[in-house]
């Protein structure tokens, strides 16, 4: 099913998905944006904008969910 959701928004932004990750490195995207995009998919953007600080991370290198790793367990 998930994968289902990922190719079609993979085909409606025009990105790839690698590693069940939407790679959208030149469009990093909200909690916001994404749910409204698709909810189903909204874990699985790869370049994310922290919800508390407005900075935008790469989920494989840092954070959880939508915090960047410098506000994790805050």
């Amino acid at each position: 099913m998930i994968e289902s959701h990922l190719e079609k928004v993979s085909k409606a932004q025009n990105i790839k998905v690698t590693n069940g990750l939407l790679q959208n490195k030149l469009a990093p995207i909200t909690i916001s944006d994404a749910q409204d995009i698709n909810p189903f998919v909204a874990l699985r953007w790869r370049w994310r904008i922290c919800r508390v600080s407005d900075k935008i991370f790469d989920i494989t290198q840092e954070g959880l969910f939508y915090t960047c790793g410098e506000y994790v367990g805050d």
